[in-house]
Formats: C-alpha cells, sequence, structure tokens
C-alpha cells in the first residue's frame, strides 16, 4: 500500500465541501465552517483491490493524524464534512480492532411524507452497494444504528447481499433485501432497500434463551466473531451447493458475538422435493472434542435441516414461529457448543426443553449424517485441509428424546426407520407409531352403564353382573401384564397382586362396579398401557374403528354360539352378554388381547402412504359406497381386524366387504374400461350415471350357470395343452402332491418393502358376493374372465364351498372359504381354477395336482393373470 498526504493552498473548487456540508445533520457549524476555508490536504491509500479494509484503516489513522493540525477544522470525505475532533474520536475504534464505520460511511437521514428514511453514502469505496430504509416510523438515532450495524457487518464479513436474501441481528430477527433503482440516492445507481420492521416471531417467546447469546445478542454492537476466512467460506459454500444443492437465498445474521452463522436456503426441486437449509459458518470455532477422538477430525461442523416443499419462508409467515421455529434451531445448534464448551457430533441430540411452536409436539434433535445426499456429502475439506463434518438435524418428540436416552442413537434410528428426514410437525411418534394411539390417551374406554341399559330395557334374561365380564377380563389381562399406572397402583396394590397370584380370589367384575363405577378410563394405566387403550379400547374416542376389543369380544361370541343363534330373537344382537364368564372366556380372549399387542408394539407404517393417493380417491369415488382407506403398514393386524368385523355385520347390514389395491391405477383404468367404455377422457373423468347404469344392468341380468362357466374354460385349457402337445392327465393335472397350505392373504403385500400396499376396505351394497363384481369388473382381458363369467363362477364356488371373494386388484383375486374344500373334491375343484385362471402357479412343478394338494389343506384361493 501507497499513503499518499499533499497540502493544497485553497478552497477546495466548486464549493463542493460547503455543499456536502449541509448532509451533516450532527454538527450545525459545518457550512460556515466548510465556507471558512483557506486551504487543504488530500490524503488518499493506493493498493490492491483485496485489501480494501486494510487501506480504509491506513486511511483512517493518516486522516486523524491531520485531525491534530492545529488549524485543522473539518474533514471532508464520504460525502459529507465532519468534526476533527469527531471523526478523531471515532479513529480510536481501531485501537479496539472495532472498525470506524462512521468515518467510512455516511448514514444520511431524511423524512418524507412515508416517514423518515436513511441511507449509506461510502459502501461503493469498498467494492459494496449502497443501502436504504425507507418510510419507517423510527427514531432517527435507531435507524442510523442499524444502517450503521449493517454496514459494519457487510465490511468486516466481507459479505455481498443479494436481491430476496434476509438478514438479522439474532435468531428472532429477519429483514428482507430488495436490490432496485436508488431512491435516496441516483436512480441510475442501484441500491439495496432494506425491511426496517423485523420478521420475527412471537416476542414473548424465549425458548432459544438457553443457547441463542441470551446476554448480549440483541444489545450488543458488532464485534469481531470467529468466521471463515474468504477461502475457507467459498469451500464450504461450493460443498453445500456440490452436495445439497444450488444456493437461492440466504439469511444473513449481522450481530455475532461468538460465531457468524448465515443461513443458506437450497430450493425445491424435481429430485429433491424439499427445502435444505444448511448452516455457514457454525465450522469456523473449533470444538472441544475429547482427545481421544482427535484422530477422527470432529472439530468443525455445520448443520442442515430439510423442510417440505410447501413450508412458508416467506417475510409475511416467518412472523410466525410455526414457520420460524427451524431456523431457530439450527442457530440455537450451532451457539451450543460453545455456550457449553462441548462439540456435536452423530447421535448427538438437544433438548429444546419445551415444544417448538404451538403447532407441533416435537421438542427435541437429534443429529445424523446428510440424507439423500451423493457419497462425499457428510464431509468438507478447507484449503488447509481441515475437515468439516455436516449433520442433518432431524426434530424428535420426547418419547423420542428419552428413548435414545435409555438406549443409544443407533437404537432411535433403527426405530425411526421409515420416518422420512423431511420436517414434518404432526409426523407420526416412532415409539407409538403403528399404534394409532397416544400415551396422553385420558377419555372413556368403557362404561358399565350403556350395558346395564341394554338388558333392563330388552328385558334380557342375564344376572346384571355380566354387563362387566368383558371389562374384567380387559383389566385383568392389564394387571398381569404390568400395564397398570402408579396412583391405581398406590390405591390398588393390593388388589392387583391377588389377581396375580390367583386370580380366582378376585372378581374383578364387582371391584369394576364397587370400586372403579362402572368405568375404565384411561389414567387408570401406566403409559404404555394408555397408548394400548387408545389404540385397541379407546378405538371410537380414537376416530378409529380396528382393531377394537368390543368387537374382538363380539367376534368371540359369534364363533362361540353360531350364526344363526347370535344372530337370534334371544340375544337381541347382545350375544357378548351372554357368554359364560368362566376361564375358557378369559384364556380365549387373553390369547386375542395378547396378540393385538404385540402386533401394536411392532407395528410400522409407510408416512408416504397416510393420505390417499388421486389414484385411491378416484377408485373410491367410482365405487360410490363406503369405504375405509388403510395406509402401508408392516403389519395387517388393523386391516384383517376391519374385514373381519366388517364381515361380521354385513350379514344383518347388506353389503359384502372386499379389500381393494389404492393405488393400482390399472385396476381403475380396467373398472372404466368396463362400466364406461366410451369414455374418451381422462379415466380419472367416468361419468358415474352411466357407471350406475352398468351395475344396474349387471345385476339385473341372469347370472349365467357357473358350472357350466368352467366347463367351457377348462375346455379351452384343454384344446391349449392339446395345441402344445402336451398329455393332460400326466402333464398337466400331475399327482396330487406338493402342495403348501395357503390361509393368508398375499395379493396386498409388496415383497420389496414387507409392507402391505395402501388398501380400501369397500363395503359393496350387495346381497351377495358375486354381484361385487358388477361394482368392480376388472377382467375382460387376456385370459381374465369378463363380468358375467365372473360372476357365474363366483355364485357356483360360494354355493359349493361357501368361498366368497374377499381381495384384488387389476390382476389377481383372492377368495376367502370358511373351510377348506374336501380332500376327495381337491381335484375336481382345482381343475375348474385353473380353467378359471390358466396362470394359476402356486407350487413348484406348476401341475394341477399340486395346486389340489394346497386346497384341501387352504381357506384362501390366489388367482393371478399375467
Amino acid at each position: 500500500m501507497m499513503l499518499i498526504v499533499t497540502l493544497f493552498h485553497g478552497h477546495i473548487p466548486d464549493n463542493e465541501a460547503e455543499i456536502n456540508a449541509e448532509n451533516n445533520y450532527m454538527w450545525p457549524e459545518a457550512v460556515e465552517v466548510a465556507k471558512a476555508h483557506k486551504a487543504h490536504i488530500m490524503v488518499a491509500v493506493l493498493g490492491e483491490e483485496e485489501k480494501l479494509l486494510e487501506r480504509g484503516k491506513l486511511f483512517t489513522k493518516a486522516m486523524a493524524v491531520c485531525c491534530k493540525q492545529k488549524y485543522a477544522t473539518g474533514v471532508y470525505t464520504s460525502g459529507v464534512v465532519f468534526e476533527p475532533r469527531f471523526y478523531e474520536g471515532l479513529a480510536d475504534m481501531l485501537k479496539e480492532d472495532e472498525l470506524p464505520i462512521f468515518n467510512w460511511v455516511w448514514f444520511g437521514l431524511y423524512r418524507s411524507e412515508g416517514g423518515l428514511n436513511g441511507y449509506t453514502y461510502g459502501m461503493d469505496v469498498f467494492g459494496k452497494e449502497e443501502m436504504e430504509v425507507l418510510n419507517t416510523d423510527a427514531e432517527p438515532e435507531d435507524l442510523r444504528d442499524f444502517l450503521a450495524s449493517l454496514a459494519s457487518y457487510v465490511l468486516a464479513c466481507d459479505v455481498t447481499l443479494q436481491d430476496g436474501e434476509t438478514i438479522g441481528f439474532s435468531a428472532d430477527d429477519k429483514h428482507t433485501i430488495t436490490r432496485s433503482p436508488g431512491v435516496s440516492l441516483p436512480e441510475e445507481q442501484m441500491t439495496l432497500k432494506i425491511g426496517y420492521e423485523p420478521i420475527k416471531g412471537d416476542p414473548e417467546d424465549d425458548s432459544c434463551d438457553h443457547s441463542d447469546n441470551e446476554d448480549t445478542q440483541d444489545e450488543e454492537e458488532f464485534s469481531n466473531p470467529e468466521v471463515y476466512t474468504g477461502e475457507e467460506m467459498e469451500a464450504v459454500e461450493g460443498h453445500i451447493e456440490q452436495y445439497f444443492g444450488e444456493v437461492e437465498n440466504v439469511f444473513h445474521e449481522i450481530v455475532s458475538p461468538d460465531i457468524h452463522v448465515d443461513i443458506c436456503m437450497v430450493p425445491p426441486t424435481e429430485e429433491r422435493d424439499y427445502y435444505t437449509l444448511v448452516t455457514m459458518g457454525m465450522g469456523a470455532h473449533r470444538m472441544n472434542v475429547p482427545e481421544e477422538l482427535a484422530e477422527y477430525k470432529l472439530e468443525r461442523a455445520e448443520l442442515a435441516i430439510a423442510l417440505p416443499a410447501d413450508w412458508k419462508l416467506d417475510q409475511e409467515s416467518m412472523k410466525d414461529e410455526k414457520w420460524y421455529w427451524p431456523i431457530r434451531l439450527l442457530k440455537v445448534l450451532a451457539r451450543l457448543p460453545i455456550a457449553s464448551d462441548t462439540w456435536l457430533g452423530f447421535g448427538h441430540t438437544m433438548d429444546n426443553e419445551e415444544d417448538f411452536a404451538e403447532n407441533t409436539k416435537l421438542c427435541a434433535a437429534i443429529l445424523t449424517g446428510p440424507q439423500s445426499t451423493e457419497e462425499g456429502g457428510e464431509v468438507g475439506t478447507l484449503p488447509g485441509g481441515e475437515e468439516v463434518n455436516f449433520y442433518q438435524v432431524i426434530p424428535l418428540y420426547r418419547d423420542e428424546l428419552e428413548y435414545k436416552m435409555e438406549h443409544d442413537a443407533d437404537a432411535l434410528l433403527d426405530k425411526m426407520n421409515g420416518i422420512s428426514f423431511v420436517v414434518n410437525p404432526t409426523r407420526q411418534n416412532a415409539i407409538t407409531r403403528g399404534t394409532l394411539s397416544n400415551d396422553d390417551f385420558d377419555g372413556e374406554m368403557d362404561d358399565a352403564s350403556y350395558h346395564l341399559e341394554s338388558i333392563e330395557e330388552k328385558e334380557l334374561p342375564i344376572d346384571p353382573i355380566n354387563a362387566y365380564n368383558h371389562m374384567a377380563i380387559y383389566l385383568r389381562w392389564c394387571m398381569e401384564h404390568d400395564l397398570m399406572g402408579e396412583e391405581f397402583l398406590a390405591e390398588y396394590g393390593e388388589v392387583v397382586e391377588k389377581v396375580k397370584a390367583d386370580s380366582a380370589s378376585v372378581d374383578l367384575r364387582a371391584f369394576i362396579r364397587d370400586e372403579l363405577d362402572g368405568q375404565l378410563v384411561g389414567p387408570m394405566f401406566n403409559k404404555i398401557g394408555r397408548a394400548f387403550a387408545s389404540y385397541y379400547y379407546g378405538a371410537y374416542s380414537n376416530g378409529q374403528e380396528s382393531p377394537f376389543f368390543p368387537r374382538d369380544i363380539d367376534d368371540y361370541a359369534l364363533e362361540y354360539f353360531g350364526s344363526e343363534q347370535y344372530h337370534s330373537e334371544e340375544f337381541q344382537d347382545e350375544a357378548y352378554l351372554f357368554i359364560p364368564f368362566d376361564e375358557d372366556y378369559y384364556q380365549a380372549m387373553a390369547e386375542v388381547i395378547g396378540e393385538r399387542f404385540e402386533n401394536w408394539q411392532g407395528q410400522d407404517f409407510d408416512e408416504d402412504t397416510l393420505e390417499p393417493s388421486e389414484v385411491a380417491q378416484a377408485i373410491m369415488e367410482y365405487l360410490d359406497c363406503e369405504c375405509t382407506y388403510f395406509p402401508s403398514m408392516a403389519d395387517d393386524d388393523p386391516i384383517m381386524s376391519a374385514y373381519s368385523y366388517a364381515k361380521r355385520e354385513s350379514i344383518q347390514e347388506g353389503f359384502v366387504p372386499v379389500l381393494i389395491k389404492a393405488d393400482d391405477e390399472t385396476l381403475l383404468e380396467c373398472l372404466v374400461m368396463n362400466a364406461d367404455p366410451k369414455n374418451d377422457a381422462d379415466i380419472y373423468e367416468f361419468d358415474l350415471k352411466t357407471v350406475t347404469e352398468y351395475r344396474k344392468k349387471m345385476l339385473s341380468a341372469p347370472v349365467k350357470d357357473g358350472k357350466a362357466v368352467l366347463e367351457e374354460l377348462t375346455d379351452q385349457r384343454k384344446e391349449e395343452a392339446e395345441d402344445d402337445d402336451m398329455d393332460w392327465e400326466e402333464e398337466v393335472l400331475g399327482e396330487m402332491e406338493g402342495g403348501e397350505p395357503n390361509d393368508r392373504f398375499s395379493s396386498y403385500w409388496d415383497d420389496d418393502t414387507e409392507m402391505t400396499y395402501p388398501l380400501i376396505l369397500a363395503k359393496i351394497p350387495v346381497k351377495n358376493p358375486w354381484e361385487i363384481f358388477a361394482y368392480l369388473p376388472f377382467g375382460n382381458w387376456n385370459e381374465c374372465p369378463n363380468t358375467p363369467e365372473l360372476m357365474a363362477a363366483a355364485k357356483y364356488w360360494f354355493e359349493q364351498y361357501g368361498a366368497v371373494p374377499a381381495a384384488m386388484s387389476h390382476d389377481e383375486l383372492e377368495f376367502l372359504l370358511p373351510a377348506p374344500v374336501p380332500k376327495e373334491k381337491a381335484m375336481d375343484t382345482a381343475v375348474e381354477l385353473y380353467g378359471f385362471c390358466p396362470d394359476l402357479d402356486q407350487n413348484e412343478d406348476g401341475s394341477i395336482g399340486s395346486l389340489a394338494d394346497a386346497l384341501w389343506q387352504s381357506s384362501v384361493w390366489y388367482f393371478w393373470w399375467d
């Protein structure tokens, strides 16, 4: 650098000093002093462009020395004339290693009709754009200090502000940046308009008080935080753009007493349908990592968090904490290692101690490796060779945090398998997910008064104590499995111990009546007990219909008494009250409850399927009947229990339940093709009136002779075998051996995910099971029979074996039987099934004989058309 100081005898030309002296609103005498000057000293510093700040500091020191001259009357710089003592005093800031921003930049203030306005003059000397703040209701000193802090930040950190970004003094404080032609400055000069009113959350919110510089953040002027060098910043930003995506916007931070943390925003793309926010600046601080981990180079870190594509990051929305809290969380975590003199790494958690916002129960966070990035995204390298580790921030529920503390991070992450890393304020809880429940359940489970009322009103010939039978069974099971709450045990612990020691010694029916006021309620149970009750016994109050303990009781009553007696006038729809209350009853139901509990604990859902897809909605609209949607899940217990309940209810209510693959667009296409063949529009735009007419036509037409239809189809199979030179008896039929029993639906299972496909349980409003094909005409393609043939075959098989169509997709159909076909009829039946569906291959050799061997052992028939 070169310092040039030159004395000029005479006035500054063109009255330039006097004119610009008018700008100094802090020195009333500035104009008169400027007019009186007789000579002037010119100071200049020349040097390399990249050392602008150092040149500025040298310039200020030289100017301060000149101010000490005996006859120095004013300092003309940055478009204004200063009082020498004022300039000299501000220059002393250099001694404290602070920037003399008021010596370098003039902060102009003026009023207009819209309010108080402010602007900078002098930023361009440092290669930065001037800033303006327009039409505020601020006090002059506040607006000047606001602009001064902005200017200090931009120059000290060598930041280039961009149009559309935000900038702020704290986690709560955010101001928009807009680049447009000058208002206070010439129009041909582009300036940055800074929004003065901050975008912030609830001013009463103190959720980050424990970490985000609570003592000084809002009051401190700009100091010197730990920051990356320019080269290091470029390396970090380059890593972010390479592995996380192109940065569209930056949430700048102005006041940074410890580290300077900006938030880079990567917008959604076709490949990544979510926002990614990444810190840039946390890694400037070397964390206090234990010595034994030094070899892993974990001292530096940056954090990322993913937000849904519809997350609101505009100025107005971020005034609400429900949209802003993820940014606050990143800043809190970024400063935690400094505030606590610790470090953050994989598996570490942070407890916010309260919910992040009013619309979520998420209240903690865990760090994992970066999600959905290419290999290498987890570590960036600085020019000097040091490594910066990148971690994904995943918000947690209280249950999840506690589970991690009781076990470890890997155990929690295993538990969270299938839960998206993209923030969802109301996502499923990994500890209770799949339970359709919550451990805060405090509702009523059952009240004997309802059952007593039925006994009295219907004058049922039974002892009123029977109203408590099923309640006592559930309570005993919970006592034996340690699901009772602390308060309950404190009061009734002796009863529980007696039940465990000798259940016959305690009549829990009388106990419920006399001690529990005839009720079972959530608070009687512990955390797991409440969650299970919410899932299984508080189902109606929880908005769920399956599984449901009272319905399982009804299913047992149907099994115990048989269909005829169950539906008899004697029982008047209250068969469950007539079941003998004995140990057999308890053991049978205890087995059911135990299975429900085990399935509940191991349940898992694919959260991407929690809501019906467009295809699923279209199929339900097409069916135009009562439908229940089930997301993809690991255990089909809720599905099968719902189907079982519906099957029992169908006898009285006049419908046939069918499980349908929900996301099967080809199925929708087949249905529309058959029921609305003239539809030239999109399959989603079928004419429901035409579809309804098709159903009426199919239901009103005489059903063909099913046996004759199957014989005709079988003859076709024989002709095909003859054409292929295959011996029918030996090569096609074969021996009746090698078959495996089949008692479980398979059409709705996804072998890749080992979860069910999303399903629809449709209650088809027809009287007879074969009539469902009027609503579900999926055939008439390749060798899949048409609707009349489907109805004929289904009618025949129902009359012969009680077989009912129960589950289907566009190319699969499954029948459920009350019992397997007799062994002596298995071969004939297998031939019929083969005629109906020539693609059957349920065995190794594909022969009809092995299919026959499976049929006499199976209650489910499976068909698949290629």
